[in-house]
């Protein structure tokens, strides 16, 4: 009897542990910071997951999220500036993979890389609370909780954690009194088919490192459309007088479709009502879609109303330096 009862127990376990257990498991590799090489190091170091995620523990694994002193001075001049020219801003700030899918992260890499979730959480959320105890409005991923969030071998958030993001965008926004003013139209959302499957930019890495193949990931694309009402003037909507987005999108890889493929600017179409006006650039950190649009025709003309701004939690909100190119290039 005991015989059976320990084969059970014995069984039970190493079912305990395959469910648990990486995709890909015992890359040595990953913990050796020469195996990167310049190339690759921005991605140290790479973390294996539960369920085949990777994760990156300097990007991912952050505790600390407070903000410095001059990030909320900078930001609020900002705000001014853009009010006074008849425009309002919303920040978005983005968690990280770390933040979101902690239970992917074992229980010894969370201990090897100092990363304690519980301290995270409580970091992050003292954060946004502080912006907007400033005056500031802000939007994120409410509670930090969505099972899709972010791709698993990929360091953006997938089509799915973008609009969970732009519906809380629309939950500020529309408890705004300026949103009433706003020209509305009608967006809808559908599968871009058919769905393929990429090597996101972990997994690249991963495979450099590790000299292991990893499977493709699943990617489903979608794309936002206006939607053209039923009794309507069809014409009119499709050729009359065109109109500048009242919404600019300044945003990094995050918000460029090419990139992430999240369709973020489609689902802040859709759950605003509001055209958008994308103007992130891929690759470009934090301020190089601001200083562009900042130098364009539609920001001298005044054309639109609000500024959506997609950041990084993990970069901070940039340096001094970088808030000095910022608020002098909105002044003009």
């Amino acid at each position: 009897m005991s015989i059976i009862k320990n084969t059970i127990l014995s069984l039970a376990v190493l079912l305990c542990f395959i469910s648990i257990a990486p995709a890909v498991a015992g890359c040595k590799e990953i913990y050796d910071e020469a195996a990167y090489g310049e190339k690759r190091a921005p991605m140290l170091f790479l973390v294996e997951g539960a369920d085949g995620y990777l994760f990156i523990s300097k990007k991912d694994m952050i505790e600390d999220y407070t903000l410095e002193p001059d990030t909320l001075v900078y930001a609020k001049r900002l705000q001014k500036i853009l009010r006074n020219r008849g425009m309002n801003m919303v920040m978005v700030v983005q968690p990280t993979r770390g933040l979101v899918h902690q239970n992917k992260i074992s229980a010894a890499d969370k201990a090897h890389y100092q990363f304690d979730a519980t301290k995270a959480h409580g970091s992050f959320a003292t954060m946004i609370k502080t912006l907007q105890d400033q005056g500031l409005l802000v939007a994120t991923l409410p509670n930090l909780k969505f099972p899709n969030y972010a791709y698993m071998r990929d360091h953006h958030w997938t089509a799915l954690g973008a609009k969970q993001v732009a519906l809380d965008v629309a939950r500020v926004v529309k408890a705004q009194d300026f949103y009433k003013s706003l020209p509305k139209q009608t967006f809808v959302t559908d599968k871009v088919t058919p769905s393929k499957g990429f090597r996101g930019s972990l997994a690249n890495t991963y495979e450099e490192v590790c000299h292991q193949k990893l499977p493709l990931e699943k990617l489903t694309e979608y794309k936002t459309i206006v939607a053209l009402l039923a009794g309507k003037d069809q014409s009119s909507a499709l050729f009359g007088k065109e109109q500048s987005p009242p919404v600019v999108l300044m945003g990094t890889s995050f918000s460029s479709n090419e990139a992430a493929h999240a369709n973020f600017d489609g689902w802040l179409k859709e759950a605003l009502s509001l055209d958008v006006l994308n103007y992130s650039v891929r690759g470009g950190g934090l301020n190089s879609s601001l200083l562009l649009y900042f130098v364009s025709k539609e920001y001298r003309e005044k054309k639109q109303s609000l500024m959506v701004w997609e950041m990084q939690s993990n970069i901070r909100f940039g340096g001094s330096s970088l808030w000095r190119e910022i608020v002098p290039a909105a002044v003009g």
